[in-house]
Order: C-alpha cells, then sequence, then structure tokens
C-alpha cells in the first residue's frame, strides 16, 4: 500500500497535479462573484498540451503570481477539450465529442493554440485575451496592470 502511495505523489508532482495556485471550479463563480466581485482569470488548456504543463510549472515557481492568483482574482483552470457541461448566467455550455467545448469555442473565438488566457471584469466582459506561452514576469505584469 505505501508503494502506491508512494507512486501517486511522485506522478503527481511530476505532472503537478497538486497546485498551490487555488483553481476554483466553473460551476462556482457566479456566487463568488455576487459574494465579492473580482476579476476572473481563466486559464485555457488540454491535456495533450506540453506547453501548457511549462506554463503551470512557471506558475508553481512564482510565489508572487501563485498569490494572485489564489487571493487577488478568481481563477479557472478549463479543460478546453473537457467533455463536462454547465451553466454560466443561465446559458448552457455543453461538451462536444470530440474537440473545443463550446465555452472555449466562444471567448476564444475558435483559437486552438494553448495555454490561452481571458481575463474578464465582474461584469462578465472580456477585458484580455491572449494565446501562448507567457513568462511569469510578464503575467505578474499584465495582472498587477488591471487589478
Amino acid at each position: 500500500m505505501k508503494e502506491i502511495q508512494k507512486i501517486f505523489i511522485c506522478f503527481s508532482l511530476i505532472f503537478g497535479i497538486f497546485s498551490n495556485a487555488q483553481s476554483i471550479d466553473i460551476n462556482e463563480i457566479e456566487a463568488k462573484l455576487v459574494e465579492q466581485p473580482k476579476h476572473l482569470v481563466i486559464k485555457f488548456s488540454t491535456e495533450w498540451c506540453g506547453i501548457c504543463k511549462i506554463q503551470d510549472r512557471r506558475i508553481e515557481k512564482s510565489e508572487e503570481l501563485k498569490e494572485i492568483l489564489s487571493e487577488r482574482i478568481y481563477f479557472i483552470e478549463f479543460d478546453a477539450e473537457t467533455k463536462e457541461s454547465f451553466q454560466l448566467l443561465g446559458k448552457a455550455f455543453r461538451g462536444q465529442p470530440h474537440g473545443m467545448h463550446e465555452f472555449a469555442e466562444i471567448l476564444l473565438e475558435g483559437e486552438t493554440i494553448y495555454p490561452a488566457w481571458v481575463i474578464l471584469n465582474s461584469d462578465l466582459e472580456i477585458i484580455f485575451k491572449y494565446t501562448g506561452l507567457l513568462k511569469s514576469k510578464e503575467l505578474i505584469s499584465i495582472f498587477t496592470q488591471i487589478l
């Protein structure tokens, strides 16, 4: 049993399952925005995206970035190819059998470059969009300018 636990811990650390930047569930966002309005940052990625894993490691190495993502904004990590459906502001967003989720397709306007960053204000209006890898300092600069 201890061997299985060790293997799971090693696997989790290698693939970044444990994250100190607290991502919230998309289903919780409406209630959170009513409770305490904040900007919303969505990082779109996919399971197969190697560059996304590099982006995740950069986030994990930056204490300042983790603090911003955990405390000062609402942060959602969204798998752009998830099959799960959800509702937001009374609209249903459906996962597709193959390819891009409807929510990702709308916000990213069909672009399939990952990671993709979308920042929305507390009224859920898009105020920033970027596709591709960003350095931690670049992310911090973007977030501090917007906040």
